[in-house]
C-alpha cells in the first residue's frame, strides 16, 4: 500500500473518530458539567487566538508548502529554512502581541459591558495564540513529509480526550474557572509538545540559527508570496469564527455558549 494511500485510509479515520469525539463532548459533556458563560468563554478565547494565529505566523504556512521543494534535498538550505519558518512566526507574534496590547481598550468597549470575563482572561490569548501558531506550523511541515496521520490524531483525537478530562477534574473537584482555563490551555500546550517531539523523533527537523544558505533572491521571493496569503489566510478562519465574536459583543458568554 503506497504511503499516500496509507495515510489517507489513517487521516479519515482519525477525521471521523475526533468528530464522534467532538459531538460527545460539545452535545453531552460541556452542557452537562459547565456553566454557559464558561463553555462561551472557552469557544470565544480559542476563536479569537484562532483569528489571531494566521495574521501572527505571517503567511509561513504558505512558504512551507510552496517552497519546500526547492530546499528539501540540499540539507544546509533545508537548516536555514527551517530557522527562517520559525523566525518569521516568532516575529510576527511579537508583533500582534504588541498589538494586543495596544488595542486592549477595543476589546474592552467591544466586550466590557456583555462580556467582561473575556477581559478578564484577555491574557490568556497570548500563550494560546502561540500555541496555535506552533502547531500550525508543525502540521504543515508534517503535511510536507507526507505524515498526516499522527498529527491529525493527536489534533482531533488526543487534544479532546484532553479536554474531556480537564471538565471533569473541573467539575468533580469542583475548581476555579481559573484554574479550568489553564488546564485547557495546558491541554493545547501538551498537544504543541507532543507533536513536536514526534516531527523531531522522525529526524527531520535540523536547524541552524542562519539565513546565509538560502540565497536573496529566494528569501524575497519566499517573503514577498508570504505577504499576499496573509489576508486570505486570515479571512478563512474569520468567516467561521466571527459569530462567536459577535454574539459574545453583543448578547454575552451565556450566548455563545
Amino acid at each position: 500500500m503506497g504511503i499516500i494511500r496509507k495515510e489517507g485510509i489513517q487521516s479519515s479515520i482519525v477525521t471521523y473518530s475526533g468528530v464522534i469525539l467532538g459531538a460527545f463532548n460539545t452535545l453531552w459533556v460541556y452542557p452537562k458539567y459547565l456553566e454557559a458563560d464558561t463553555i462561551g468563554l472557552i469557544n470565544l478565547l480559542t476563536n479569537v487566538a484562532l483569528m489571531i494565529a494566521p495574521l501572527a505566523q505571517l503567511g509561513v504556512s504558505i512558504i512551507i508548502l510552496k517552497f519546500f521543494v526547492h530546499v528539501k534535498n540540499d540539507s544546509e538550505k533545508l537548516k536555514s529554512f527551517f530557522f527562517l519558518i520559525t523566525l518569521i512566526p516568532l516575529i510576527g507574534f511579537i508583533l500582534s502581541m504588541l498589538l494586543l496590547f495596544i488595542g486592549k481598550d477595543l476589546f474592552i468597549k467591544a466586550f466590557g459591558q456583555k462580556s467582561p470575563l473575556f477581559i478578564e482572561f484577555l491574557f490568556v490569548l497570548v500563550p494560546l495564540t502561540f500555541i496555535l501558531i506552533g502547531r500550525n506550523i508543525i502540521d504543515n511541515l508534517s503535511r510536507v513529509y507526507l505524515k498526516i496521520s499522527y498529527p491529525k490524531f493527536l489534533k482531533e483525537v488526543v487534544l479532546r480526550i484532553l479536554f474531556f478530562i480537564s471538565v471533569f477534574t473541573y467539575f468533580y473537584f469542583n475548581l476555579s474557572t481559573d484554574f479550568f482555563i489553564w488546564t485547557m490551555v495546558t491541554a493545547f500546550a501538551i498537544n504543541l509538545i507532543l507533536a513536536f517531539l514526534y516531527f523531531k523523533n522522525l529526524g527531520k527537523f535540523k536547524i541552524k540559527l542562519s539565513l546565509k544558505s538560502l540565497s536573496n533572491k529566494f528569501l524575497k521571493i519566499c517573503l514577498s508570496y508570504s505577504v499576499f496569503n496573509i489576508l486570505s489566510g486570515f479571512a478563512g478562519i474569520v468567516v467561521v469564527k466571527i459569530d462567536s465574536w459577535m454574539i459574545s459583543s453583543m448578547l454575552g458568554l451565556a450566548y455563545n455558549g
